[in-house]
């Protein structure tokens, strides 16, 4: 994923039309590049939120309000099925969970499915 991500943002970044600017007659777009470049640097090391969702219900609020604690939701998933991974709204990935190999008493998610996402991209067609 921050393969294809990183990608996507070089592409875009070697496209994007470099500003320049004129000092004593003679361009400085080399500048302007170099501080593109800085900015896109500094945008990658923004921290996001990334959401996992192994799966959802419906419920009236008067079952929800009743609920105690062991009490039990039964998803809309099985065991098994693939989980979906966020960035704010987007879904971003799908993948399946996993037992870290060093501890067991942990979890985290392999990536088995990138989705093509129009709004990140930018592509509308």
């Amino acid at each position: 994923m921050t393969r294809e991500l990183n990608a996507m943002l070089q592409s875009e970044f070697e496209t994007a039309k470099v500003p320049y600017e004129e000092t004593d007659g003679t361009l400085n777009a080399r500048d302007s590049a170099e501080n593109l470049s800085s900015n896109l640097e500094q945008l990658m090391k923004i921290p996001i939120d990334v959401r996992v969702v192994v799966g959802s219900t419906k419920m009236s609020i008067s079952d929800f309000t009743r609920m105690e604690q062991g009490a039990f939701i039964q998803l809309d998933r099985e065991l098994g099925d693939p989980v979906d991974i966020f960035v704010g709204d987007c879904l971003i990935a799908k993948g399946e969970l996993m037992f870290l190999d060093d501890d067991k008493t942990r979890f985290g998610v392999r990536l088995t499915e990138i989705i093509e996402n129009k709004q990140l991209t930018g592509d509308a067609s």
